[in-house]
């Protein structure tokens, strides 16, 4: 029995010697597969999340233009107004003027 043990402990050893390289690049093997999966499932969650913010950002601009349009419409009136004022200021003064 003991020379049966010592002749599987030198066979495991030589199978280790044989399969160890192979073992080895199993486990780099591995790890690069692992890391390729963390890329790509991180790569899947920012598409997710920058297909969200797409999501968001179309249904905003309408919003916004009309936001926007307000603000020009509200500009174009007070630019009229004061272009106005500035036209009875103008009057005003040369009425002012031919008066003296």
């Amino acid at each position: 029995m003991t020379t049966e043990a010592k002749r599987a402990a030198k066979m495991e050893k030589k199978m280790k010697i044989l399969l160890g390289g192979y073992q080895s690049r199993a486990m780099g093997l591995i790890k690069q597969l692992n890391d390729l999966w963390d890329q790509i499932e991180q790569a899947h969650l920012e598409l997710r999340t920058f297909e969200e913010l797409k999501k968001h950002e179309d249904s905003a601009i309408p919003r916004r233009l009309e936001c926007l349009k307000e603000d020009v419409q509200r500009q174009q009136e007070r630019e009229k107004e004061l272009q106005q004022r500035f036209s009875e200021f103008m009057l005003d003064k040369e009425t002012f003027q031919s008066k003296y």
